[in-house]
């Protein structure tokens, strides 16, 4: 089966815009229009793309504290035919692309054998990974808990605390923590959009595509992208 992109995907790229530039080097107060001058995150790459720009992504791991949204409006942020809206890894690059905020700086909790703690600026969450395995951890609901029970977690937002039990026998040496922010990490509600290469992880939904009020949210390609440790769905259309 081979797809008329015409109908089913956003279709080559045939009147290019801008191409802008993203690495972990980068600095977003630059303007992003080499690599020499790249940006920092995916949150201000894509903030600016409009029909026909494409934006290239340099190896390394991302993390996105905030859902990437990619909303269509009449202002810009809309592909269109022969003008793809295209977020891409460079060549031969491994983009990994985060919603979890990553804890290493762990010590043995005062009165127990198997529960660490660290310091946790946030609000209680209930979806957390090992670190190195992708395990997802369990909310156990209390330190006591945690200590009971391997593979598991709490948060405590009075104390501000994370705990976890690993899911071996193992400690920080060897093992952190990730902990879920944004339930979502690309939200597609765009038409005529490409995105290729790029690695999800540690979100709820991945990359989401759906239309919004203005109905937007059609003829978009995804390709050659990964998604993992998520605790819903890969890709969800």
């Amino acid at each position: 089966f081979v797809p008329d992109e015409s109908e089913f995907g956003c279709g080559p790229l045939l009147d290019p815009g801008k191409t802008y530039h993203v690495c972990v080097t980068g600095d977003d107060a630059a303007d992003g229009l080499s690599w020499a001058r790249a940006w920092r995150t995916l949150g201000r790459g894509i903030r600016d793309l409009k029909a026909g720009d494409t934006l290239l992504i340099g190896d390394g791991e991302y993390f996105e504290p905030s859902t990437l949204e990619l909303v269509g409006t009449k202002g810009g942020r809309l592909g269109a035919p022969d003008r793809p809206i295209r977020i891409m890894a460079a060549p031969r690059a491994r983009v990994i692309v985060t919603g979890a905020r990553l804890y290493r700086d762990l010590r043995k909790s005062p009165g127990c054998t198997y529960t660490y703690e660290t310091l946790f600026e946030g609000d209680d969450v209930d979806v957390a990974w090992e670190s190195d395995t992708q395990i997802q951890l369990q909310y156990a609901g209390s330190r006591e808990r945690v200590e009971d029970l391997p593979a598991t977690f709490w948060t405590d937002p009075d104390a501000k605390k994370l705990f976890v039990r690993f899911s071996d026998g193992r400690g920080p040496d060897v093992h952190g923590i990730r902990v879920r922010g944004p339930s979502i990490g690309l939200d597609v509600r765009s038409s005529y959009v490409h995105v290729k290469g790029l690695w999800f992880m540690n979100y709820s939904s991945a990359v989401m595509v759906r239309p919004d009020r203005s109905r937007f949210g059609d003829h978009v390609t995804i390709e050659d992208c990964a998604f993992f440790a998520t605790d819903m769905a890969g890709l969800h259309i």
